[in-house]
């Protein structure tokens, strides 16, 4: 019986990560559409790496093959997004 408690603790903490998670890509989608953001900023690419890496580690708990690869493609989405923004940011500070 205790056993069973253990467990529903879990999937409610993997619950509520992946909540977060989807919290993240709303509010980050929600201030791209109201110009809060830019989705070429490295908050936009923070908040979606973020958003995509919290949903993946829900997915630990109750693997779906097809929500796990779309995550993936998100974090390497943002890893390369934000490597670009910064990368661009280098070149035009040392342009000046």
């Amino acid at each position: 019986m205790e056993f069973t408690g253990l467990l529903s603790h879990e999937q409610f903490l993997y619950d509520m990560i992946g909540l977060l998670g989807v919290l993240c890509y709303v509010c980050s989608y929600g201030a791209l559409q109201l110009g809060r953001i830019d989705g070429n900023s490295l908050q936009y690419c923070i908040a979606n790496g973020c958003a995509a890496t919290l949903v993946l580690i829900s997915l630990c708990n109750d693997f779906n093959l097809a929500s796990a690869i779309i995550q993936v493609v998100w974090i390497t989405v943002s890893l390369v997004g934000g490597y670009r923004y910064l990368r661009g940011r280098r070149f035009r500070s040392t342009a000046i």
